[in-house]
C-alpha cells in the first residue's frame, strides 16, 4: 500500500516538477522520478539483487537519495540512509552491521569512502558515486542506468509480495546521542502512518515547495520534507550545504512555502535576514525540530519568517510525536515545552525506573509540571525492531510502548517539557539533575550563546555541575554566570555550575540535539581546564 501511493503520485502528477537539486541546478518531473527509479530498479534486478537486499547510501541532499530510496523499493530492498559526517572508522561500523549489496555515495566524499572500505571486513557488490570517482570499481550514478529500461510493468504485481506490516523496507540508524548508534527498521505500515501524521499536522498539498534545513538521510529529514511532501505531489527542493544567506536566497528564488530545520539553522537565518531583507512571503509553515525552543524564538520567528511554526519532539524510532504549534497553542505559556501529541500518536510521561526494575507504562507522574519521569510513546507508525540489537529490543519496547529514555515533566494541560535524558541524569549530594533545565538558565543570559552541561565527580558530592559555555559577543566571567544562576528562581542552589570552561564550539546530532557524552568524555581528560566559581560561605553546596 505504502510504496503504491508513490506509484498514484508519479502517475497524478507525473508532467508536474517533483524534485529540484539546487547544488547542480536539476529539476526532474514526478514522469522523470518515475522513469530513473525504474532505471535503477530494472539495473538492480538484472544484477541479481532481490527482496531485502540492502541499498545503503551516504549522500548530501541530492536529487540521488529519493532516487536510490525509490529504486530500492521498486525492487523491494531495503533503504538504508547513514550520515554523510562519519569518520571511516564510523562508515566502517555500518557496513559491517548492515551488509549493504549496493554502496551509493557522493563522490565528494572520496576519501572518506576509500578508508571506510579498506578498513572494512565487508565489501559491497556494487559501488555507485554520484560523479567520476578516485575508487576504481565505482560506477557513475549515470553510467549505471544508461542502458536500462525506463519502463517497468510488473512493478504493481511485485511489491504485492511486500508483507505490509512485518517486511522492512527501510533502515534507519539512531543519530547517537549517547554514542551509540543502531540500525531502526521499518515496515511499508510504519512509514505510511508516519507520512500521514506529518502530512496532517503540516497540510501539504500539490502546490507545496518544501525545503530541509537539515540532512535527509534522517528520520526528521525524510518524514518532513522528502517522504510526505513527494506522496503529496508536492516539489521538494534539495540543499546541499546549509548557509543562512543562500538558503534565504532560494527562499525568496524559489518562492518557498515550506521550511524544515533545527533551531539553530532558524536562528542564523534570522540573523541574516536582518542584515539583508528577502521576500520570504511565500512562506506558510517552518517546521522546528531536534531541540525545545523558547518564546522569544518563536515570537522571532514569526515576525522574520511567517505566522504559522511547529517546533516538533520525536525519536528514529517513533518519528514526530509532540508538536508545539503556534496556530493552536499559548506560545507564550507553553513555549519551551514540547507540546502535545501528534494524531495516532499516544504518549504518557511515567515513573523512572528503579534499580531492577522497569517501570509500568501505568505508573504516570503526575500532571504539575514538576515531577520528572520518563517519556514513553505508542504510534502505528512505530518502528518494527532493531537490526541485529534484540537486546536493546527488549530494552526498549514493553507492552506495545516504546521507552524512550527521555525524561520530562507534563501539565494540567497535557503539555511535555522534555528534560534530557536518563544517560544524561547525573547525582550530586543524593540528588538528581538533569542537564537541559540548567543549560536553559544558562541561556537566559545575555553574554551566553550555547550551553552543555554535565556531572563532573567530585569526592564529596559525587558529582558537581559543570558547564562547558559558547560565549556571544562578549566574554561573561564565571562569577556573573554564577550570579545570574543563583538570581534565578528556577534553578534549585544545587544544581547550579560549580566549574565552568569557555569554548567555540560544540558538538550537536545533524537533527540540533546535544551531545553531551562527547563533553563528558572530553572533560575527564581536561579538569585542570575549567573555572570554578567564586568560593561561597563554608564552600559547601547550598
Amino acid at each position: 500500500m505504502y510504496l503504491e501511493q508513490y506509484l498514484g503520485a508519479c502517475e497524478n502528477f507525473g508532467k508536474k516538477n517533483a524534485l529540484t537539486c539546487l547544488a547542480t541546478g536539476k529539476t526532474f518531473t514526478y514522469g522523470e522520478l518515475d522513469r530513473i527509479t525504474n532505471q535503477l530498479s530494472n539495473r538492480f534486478r538484472a544484477d541479481g539483487f532481490k527482496k531485502s537486499d540492502v541499498v545503503m547510501v551516504c549522500l548530501f541532499n541530492t536529487f540521488h537519495l529519493p532516487f536510490a530510496m525509490l529504486g530500492a523499493w521498486k525492487n523491494l530492498q531495503i533503504f538504508s540512509p547513514i550520515n554523510f559526517r562519519l569518520s571511516p572508522g564510523e562508515i566502517k561500523i555500518h557496513l559491517e552491521d548492515s551488509e549493504p549489496k549496493v554502496f551509493i555515495y557522493d563522490s565528494d566524499m572520496d576519501e572518506t569512502i576509500e578508508k571506510s572500505l579498506k578498513l572494512s571486513s565487508y565489501r559491497p557488490d556494487i559501488l555507485i558515486s554520484t560523479q567520476a570517482s578516485c575508487i576504481h570499481e565505482a560506477i557513475e550514478f549515470d553510467v549505471y542506468i544508461k542502458k536500462a529500461s525506463g519502463d517497468d510493468p510488473d512493478v504493481m504485481g511485485r511489491i504485492k509480495e511486500i508483507d505490509f506490516l512485518r517486511d522492512e523496507i527501510e533502515r534507519l540508524y539512531t543519530s547517537g546521542t549517547t554514542g551509540r548508534p543502531k540500525g531502526v527498521k521499518f515496515s511499508s505500515h510504519s512509514l505510511l502512518n508516519i507520512a500521514i501524521k506529518t502530512a496532517y499536522n503540516n497540510n501539504y498539498t500539490s502546490k507545496d515547495r518544501l525545503m530541509n534545513l537539515t540532512p535527509w538521510f534522517h528520520q526528521g529529514g525524510l518524514c518532513t520534507a522528502v517522504q510526505p511532501g513527494l506522496l503529496a505531489g508536492g516539489h521538494v527542493f534539495g540543499l546541499k550545504k546549509f548557509d543562512p544567506d543562500e538558503a534565504l536566497d532560494y527562499v525568496e528564488r524559489h518562492r518557498i512555502t515550506f521550511l524544515a530545520g533545527a533551531p539553530a539553522t532558524f536562528n542564523a537565518m534570522s540573523i541574516a535576514q536582518k542584515e539583508k531583507r528577502r521576500d520570504l512571503s511565500s512562506l506558510r509553515l517552518i517546521h522546528s525540530m531536534g531541540s525545545p525552543t523558547s518564546s522569544r524564538e518563536f515570537l522571532l520567528w514569526q515576525d522574520i519568517f511567517t505566522k504559522h511554526v511547529v517546533n516538533s519532539y520525536g525519536t528514529t524510532e517513533t518519528a514526530s510525536t509532540l508538536c508545539l504549534r503556534s496556530d493552536i497553542h499559548p506560545i507564550e505559556e507553553k513555549a519551551g515545552s514540547a507540546g502535545r501529541p501528534f494524531i495516532f500518536v499516544q504518549v504518557r510521561v511515567i515513573k523512572l525506573d528503579e534499580e531492577n526494575r522497569k517501570a509500568e507504562p501505568t505508573e504516570l507522574v503526575k500532571k504539575n509540571g514538576k515531577e520528572i519521569g520518563q517519556i514513553i510513546t505508542k504510534t502505528p507508525g512505530m518502528f518494527c525492531g532493531y537490526h541485529n540489537r534484540p537486546e536493546e529490543e527488549e530494552k526498549k519496547l514493553y507492552q506495545g510502548w516504546f521507552y524512550t529514555g527521555d525524561t520530562a515533566t507534563w501539565d494540567e494541560d497535557g503539555f511535555i517539557t522534555v528534560q534530557g535524558r536518563t544517560d544524561d541524569m547525573f547525582v550530586s549530594g543524593g540528588e538528581n539533575i538533569f542537564p537541559q533545565p540548567v543549560e536553559e538558565v544558562l541561556e537566559k543570559h545575555p553574554k551566553v550563546r550555547e550551553s552543555i552541561v554535565i556531572g563532573m565527580p567530585d569526592k564529596k558530592w559525587g558529582q558537581v555541575t559543570a558547564a562547558y559555555i559558547i560565549p556571544s559577543d562578549d566574554i561573561p566571567t564565571v562569577g556573573e554566570l554564577d550570579k545570574h544562576c543563583l538570581e534565578d528562581p528556577s534553578l534549585a542552589n544545587y544544581k547550579r555550575p560549580r566549574f565552568y570552561q569557555f569554548v567555540n564550539e560544540l558538538p550537536y546530532t545533524p537533527t540540533g540535539k546535544k551531545l553531551r557524552y562527547k563533553m563528558r568524555e572530553r572533560a575527564s581528560k581536561e579538569r585542570d581546564k575549567f573555572i570554578s566559581k567564586p568560593a561561597s560561605k563554608g564552600g559547601e553546596i547550598e
